[in-house]
Formats: structure tokens, sequence, C-alpha cells
């Protein structure tokens, strides 16, 4: 809550329904008009007859669906995949029945194909075991192959309006902005223990807040993904004026208080400040506590960011506001970014062999690898790693 302004996020709720742009729940897509250009006339033809098939109703199978089809993927190649499987595989009975190969060909293209496997096997699952309902509630969900707390939460939300949080990396990001955390999104702290918390207050709060709020948990689930995603995406700058959460951020504020001090104040006070970083950021308390949110660097990284955004941009852009640079760049500085894993490569020697008969077409030769791991169960050629 924001007690000094006399209201708190509820009001982003209120103040968002009467935007007059239309919600759009998962399980629904946005199809790509002709004019757009997006695909070649025939695919166009063809994704339109599927989406004439598909239902549009929202179900606790197509919320599953789309969940897991946009795990590390963008919703604009989700699209046209989800409508086809959809279509192929319309109700959880289907998919159960379906073999691993009719799978596999519906997903070919989407990438972690791990995902199909559980999806496949998860089905199954609610066949044998919940007589081919998708369960309702978070604990019955996580029973399911493949469903973790986020995908759970999600289905419980947005198909039966069950009052749970939903924290992916999009909503994380929305928090540590909202909240002045220095952490990465992936960090577990954030998106699997405390960033729960604090999703759940919002969930709370929009139906606590004594008076009638529009949306049910699901929508406000989607609409804080939403908002991770275009206003307060890693580009978003904090001060568009579309933005329903601008005067909310921590991270805007704390680009300007930083700003105003470096900037308006004697340079000793910048020498204070940046030994205060230096020596004391992340030194335990007397009580030897520290802050379990923050990354244990996550202040010093974010402060000496933000500094270097607010000096490059004050020396080439002489026209804008220079507070509206000191907030875009307390907005730009958090969440941190996350470390980076080195990549590991290997060299493959892979060996291409054909045969075509005089009466028939030319075969080739593929072998398929094990049931676990990368690529589990998908053809290919054989090979062999070199090193």
């Amino acid at each position: 809550k924001r007690k000094e302004q006399g209201n708190d996020i509820r009001s982003f709720f209120a103040d968002s329904s009467s935007s007059g742009k239309k919600k759009r729940r998962a399980g629904e897509s946005k199809v790509p008009s002709e004019e757009s250009g997006e695909m070649q006339n025939d695919s166009k033809m063809d994704l339109q007859a599927v989406v004439s098939n598909v239902p549009r109703e929202v179900t606790a199978y197509g919320v599953w669906v789309s969940e897991i089809m946009l795990q590390q993927t963008r919703v604009e190649a989700v699209i046209p995949y989800y409508l086809k499987w959809m279509q192929k595989f319309p109700t959880v009975h289907c998919l159960a029945n379906a073999t691993d190969e009719e799978v596999n060909s519906h997903w070919a293209g989407l990438g972690f194909y791990r995902r199909a496997r559980f999806l496949h096997a998860g089905a199954k699952r609610v066949v044998n075991d919940y007589n081919g309902i998708v369960p309702t509630t978070v604990e019955e969900l996580l029973k399911v192959e493949g469903i973790g707390p986020y995908t759970a939460s999600a289905v419980a939300s947005i198909a039966h309006g069950v009052e749970v949080p939903v924290v992916d990396g999009n909503v994380c990001r929305v928090l540590s902005r909202l909240t002045g955390i220095a952490n990465h999104i992936k960090a577990g702290v954030l998106k699997d223990d405390l960033g729960w918390t604090l999703a759940e207050r919002i969930i709370k709060a929009k139906s606590g807040g004594g008076g009638e709020m529009d949306g049910s948990p699901g929508e406000v689930n989607q609409a804080l993904m939403e908002l991770g995603a275009t206003y307060c995406s890693p580009a978003g700058s904090g001060v568009d004026d579309g933005d329903p959460l601008k005067e909310f951020y921590v991270s805007t504020r704390l680009g300007m208080a930083i700003g105003e001090a470096m900037h308006n104040s004697s340079s000793s006070v910048s020498g204070q400040v940046e030994s205060l970083i230096a020596n004391k950021a992340f030194v335990a308390n007397e009580k030897g506590d520290q802050c379990r949110l923050c990354d244990p660097k996550g202040i010093s990284t974010a402060y000496y960011d933000i500094m270097d955004r607010m000096n490059a941009d004050l020396s080439t852009d002489s026209k804008t506001n220079a507070k509206r640079i000191y907030a875009i760049a307390g907005h730009a500085s958090l969440p941190i970014p996350p470390p980076k894993k080195s990549k590991r490569e290997e060299v493959i020697a892979v060996a291409v062999i054909s045969l075509q008969p005089s009466d028939s077409e030319r075969c080739w030769l593929m072998v398929k690898r094990p049931s676990k791991g990368l690529l589990a169960g998908q053809w290919e050629f054989p090979s062999v790693c070199v090193w």
C-alpha cells in the first residue's frame, strides 16, 4: 500500500477495467489478418480453417495446453501450433489415446520436446485417475506429470477462478520493479519462494478491497503477466502514460532519488553514497541478517547501472527532462541481469545413408533417440559425438 497517497495497488484493477481494451483469456488467440503479412497465403487459409473448428470457450485442458506450449516460446510462434493441436486433440481423452508419433508430429517445430512427452503422460494420468476431468485444485494438479506450481496455479485460477497467484519471469519483473528487489528473475528466492508471497498480496488485495472490483483471480494473473510482457518488459520505461502501474514503481522512484542526490548535491554526497555501496551494501547487519530477496551484489549492481545509464543519457539527450531520465534509468536497472551460463559445444559425426530401389521412393536410415534425455524419442540420422 501507499498510505501517503491514500490508495494502493487495488486502484490498478479499477483503472484498467475502464481502459476500453478487449481482454483476452488464455486459450483464446489473435489470428494474424491477411493484411499483416505474417504468414503466406496458403498458411493463412489453413490456419483460418483450423480456427473455425477450435472451441472458443476457456477450458482447463485448453489452458493447460497453452501454458505448456508458452513455456520458453513466444506467443506468436505458439498460436498456429496451439490451434492445430486443439483440432487434432480437442479433449484430454483424445490426447491420452494418441500415439507417441502423433504427439511428436504435432509438436515438431516448437522445440523442448520434453514438454510434449509430459503433456501426453499427464493426459493419460487425468484419464486414468480423474475420469478424464482435469483437477480443479493446485494440490491435485501438481500430481499430474509435467505440471509444476506455475502451471497448476495458472490452470486453477484461469479455468476455475481459484484465488491463487501465478509467478513467471514476467511477473517477477513486475514485482522487482514494484518493490525495488535487486535480484534477477531466475533467482530461486524470487520465482520459487517469496515472489509468490508478494504476488498473493495482489490477489488478496483484489478480492479484499472492500468494494466491487472487476476481474477474476485468473484475469488478475493474466493482467500481471501481460504487463510484464508489454509496459513492464525489459525495454519498458516505467513512465509511459498508458502504464497502469507507473505511480507504484519503486524502481522509478529509486532512479529519481539517486539522480537528484548525485546531480543536485555536492560531490561529497556522491562519494558518501558510493562508499556506502562499496563497503556496506551486502554486509550483514548487527543481528547477522541479510535481505533474503536481494542478490548479495544486487544493490551495487543496480546502483552502478543506474549511474551509467543516467550519465550516458544526460550527455547525449539534452531535450528530455532530467527527472524522466532518472526514472527510466532506475526502472531499467531492475531486475538485475541473471548470471550467464557457459555454453556446451559438441562435435558430432553424422551418417546420412539412403537407398532408392528402382520401383519405389528413396528410403533413409533413421534411428530413434533414447527415451530419456535431450530430444528423447525423436528420430535422427545415425550420429556419434566425436568430442
